[in-house]
């Protein structure tokens, strides 16, 4: 399987120095670079990491197998962009905001089916996001997935009670983050459901 997602620290990690990381990150998303180039040729557009200004129909309710409109929250581009890209590819509308305060302008215009956030960012941290997400009516059953390189115990736990509904440790092949997504958004789950 493919990882999503190979180094989130670029400094110290199994995969040695920043320089081999960044080209194993790379490497992962050498099918998406192809298939960018490949509508390059078509002159197609490639949607990732939309914004606001790209609206979806928002008052439309979610029929099973209908495509879902997913908001991806995560500071580091290159996962943004690939999260989004494995969202689409399996047939989801994707939106990407860097950091809270980013999703909380597209918010003003969007209303997704599901929120995914990770935990460190710069300025508002994820975990605060939720909380503030859910302190609104609007966002208060919208299911929100954590997706973060801090999965201990008590940072699953601090997820939960923060109002996520799961949790997808990074990295993270494309079929975990699909069958996440997926759980997610057919079961609906309440904030105070058990994190996966």
């Amino acid at each position: 399987m493919r990882l999503c997602y190979c180094a989130f620290h670029f400094g110290a990690s199994p995969w040695g120095t920043r320089a081999e990381a960044r080209s194993l990150l790379i490497g992962c998303m050498a099918p998406f670079l192809h298939r960018a180039n490949r509508m390059e040729e078509q002159k197609r557009p490639m949607h990732v990491n939309r914004t606001c200004e790209q609206k979806p129909g928002n008052g439309r309710p979610r029929h099973a197998g209908a495509a879902a409109r997913i908001l991806v929250v995560d500071d580091e581009q290159a996962f943004r962009e690939v999260v989004c890209e494995i969202l689409e590819a399996a047939g989801h509308q994707a939106w990407g905001a860097n950091d809270a305060f980013e999703a909380m302008h597209i918010l003003e215009d969007l209303t997704p089916d599901l929120i995914l956030i990770d935990i460190m960012m710069p300025g508002i941290d994820g975990l605060s996001l939720i909380r503030r997400l859910r302190a609104r009516p609007r966002w208060k059953n919208t299911p929100m997935l954590v997706v973060s390189a801090k999965a201990g115990s008590s940072d699953r736990e601090e997820a939960r009670l923060s109002g996520a509904n799961g949790f997808l440790c990074k990295p993270f092949s494309c079929a975990d983050l699909e069958a996440a997504v997926e759980s997610l958004l057919s079961n609906g789950r309440s904030p105070a459901a058990a994190t996966a």
